[in-house]
């Protein structure tokens, strides 16, 4: 789900979206934000650009986490109460997150998958948002194309942006019983 290709490219994009879009609302606010990036540059993005103004554009602009504006409070909120995992569980998952984005995130900017990663010997579904801009949608379709395996297929989640477990539940339910019979 949200299938990283050419991720450098993916941000390069999301930047120039939220900054034609912020012009386009006239949002002072963002464009002064983003004014202080160039997303040409061989260091973009970094760090400090991904944990504050993109993520919360991305969110406002029904481009990140969600495409129907769920708050990240919500979202919190709904991974805080829920049953299935522990106190532990919480306080690793939002551990979990930061490590990722601290120690992964800058090895998914050396890569493009569409180029290195292409063949595989067991199946390959892939579910995406059409609004996600945090992992390109077009750039995760055209690198669905170029896969070769023995079972592969795409499946776009219209309403949704990076998350369709939570904005398309129905769905994403539904698809996963479609995978799960495809593999059997």
């Amino acid at each position: 789900m949200g299938q990283l290709s050419n991720q450098r490219l993916s941000e390069q994009l999301a930047f120039h979206y939220m900054w034609e879009h912020a012009h386009k609302i006239k949002d002072k606010k963002a464009i002064k934000a983003l004014s202080n990036y160039d997303s040409t540059s061989n260091r973009f993005p970094e760090l400090p650009y991904i944990m504050s103004i993109r993520s919360s554009l991305m969110n406002k602009y029904g481009i990140g986490i969600t495409h129907t504006h769920v708050s990240m409070k919500k979202v919190m909120k709904q991974i805080f109460f829920f049953k299935g995992y522990t106190l532990i569980d919480k306080i690793n998952y939002m551990r979990g997150s930061l490590f990722s984005l601290k120690t992964l995130f800058h090895y998914t900017l050396k890569d493009d998958l569409a180029k290195t990663t292409t063949a595989f010997e067991l199946p390959i579904y892939i579910i995406h948002g059409k609004f996600d801009y945090q992992v390109s949608y077009e750039l995760a379709k055209s690198h669905a194309e170029k896969i070769l395996a023995p079972k592969k297929k795409f499946f776009s989640f219209e309403e949704s942006a990076h998350s369709p477990i939570i904005e398309e539940r129905e769905k994403f339910i539904e698809t996963m019983k479609v995978i799960k019979q495809a593999c059997q």
